[in-house]
C-alpha cells in the first residue's frame, strides 16, 4: 500500500484510507473482519465520527482492533460548536474507540459562516481541540467541509488546522480542484477524501469503462484519478464487506498512474452521464 505524507503532520497515511461511516449497518463481527483485514492489507487510517450511527461506528472500531492500535492512524470528528462541547465530546470517542488518543480530531461539515465565527471565536470549538491536543488527548487538528468553498479558504488560510476533509470524485460537482485542492497544497495541510466514490453511483458490479460501454466504471478507475492529484494524501472510502476492500485497495498498492488514455474514458464517461 502506497504512503503519503498527510501534510504538515509527523502522519505517513495509506493512500486508501478506510471510512466508517457504514459500519452502524454491519454485525459487530461483520466489523471485526473486514477491519482487520484492512489493516493486513496495509490500510492504516480509520476515519469516524462521532455522529455515525450516535457513537456506534466508534465503538464497533474500538471493538474490532483495539488490539493493533499501534498499526493504525484514527480519525475522528464532531458537529460540536462550543468549548465544552468540544471537549465533551472528544471524551465520548476516547471511551468508545477504546484508546487513549485519537491521532486526528475534525469540526465536522464546517459550512455555514456563522458557524465558523462561534467554532474560532471565544469558548468555540477549536479552543476545546487546542487544549485537548495540549493534553495530549489529540494528535493534530482538522475540519471536514461540504460544498461551501469560502468557508473551506478561510479555514485553510487561518493556519488553525492542520488537515481538510473535503468530498472529491470524477464527478466533480463541488468543485475543489480549481482553488481549494491547490491552496491546501500550498499550505501544506493534508488532504483526506471523502465521498470518492459519490457514495457509490459512480461503481456498481458491471464491466469497468475501457472494456465495455454499459456505462460504469470499476472502483480502481474512480480511486487512481483522485490519487493522481497530488495534493491528494488519501482518499477514505466507506466499506462493508472484503470484497470492497480488495477492490479499493488495488488502487492504493499499485504505483501505475493513470493513462491519458484511461483519463479519456473517464472523461467520456462523465460527458456522457450529463
Amino acid at each position: 500500500m502506497q504512503k503519503r505524507k498527510l501534510g504538515m503532520t509527523d502522519l505517513s497515511v495509506s493512500a486508501i484510507g478506510f471510512g466508517a461511516i457504514k459500519l452502524p449497518e454491519l454485525k459487530q463481527e461483520e466489523v471485526d473482519i473486514v477491519l482487520n483485514k484492512a489493516l493486513d492489507k496495509g490500510v492504516n487510517l480509520i476515519d469516524t465520527a462521532r455522529n455515525y450511527g450516535d457513537g456506534d461506528s466508534e465503538q464497533k472500531i474500538g471493538n474490532a482492533v483495539r488490539h493493533r492500535r499501534d498499526e493504525f492512524y484514527i480519525s475522528s470528528k464532531t458537529l460540536a460548536e462550543t468549548r465544552d462541547e468540544m471537549l465533551r465530546e472528544i471524551e465520548k470517542s476516547l471511551s468508545l474507540l477504546q484508546t487513549d488518543y485519537i491521532d486526528i480530531y475534525m469540526c465536522h461539515n464546517l459550512r455555514f459562516q456563522e458557524t465558523y465565527k462561534k467554532v474560532m471565536g471565544k469558548n468555540g470549538a477549536l479552543e476545546g481541540l487546542k487544549e485537548a491536543k495540549e493534553q495530549g488527548m489529540i494528535g493534530h487538528i482538522g475540519f471536514s467541509s461540504h460544498r461551501y468553498l469560502e468557508t473551506m479558504e478561510k479555514g485553510i488560510n487561518s493556519g488553525e488546522f492542520e488537515v481538510i476533509m473535503v468530498a472529491y470524485n470524477v464527478l466533480n460537482d463541488e468543485l475543489v480542484d480549481r482553488d481549494i485542492l491547490p491552496l491546501a497544497k500550498e499550505k501544506d495541510m493534508g488532504v483526506m477524501i471523502m465521498k470518492p466514490l459519490a457514495g457509490g453511483v459512480l461503481v456498481d458490479s458491471g464491466p469497468d469503462v475501457s472494456t465495455d460501454s454499459s456505462g460504469s466504471i470499476n472502483a480502481e478507475q474512480a480511486l487512481k484519478f483522485i490519487l493522481a492529484n497530488d495534493a491528494v494524501s488519501s482518499a477514505t472510502v466507506g466499506m462493508t464487506n472484503v470484497s470492497e476492500l480488495e477492490e479499493n485497495v488495488r488502487a492504493g498498492i499499485s504505483m501505475v498512474q493513470m493513462t491519458e488514455e484511461e483519463k479519456e474514458e473517464l472523461e467520456t464517461f462523465i460527458y456522457d452521464l450529463e
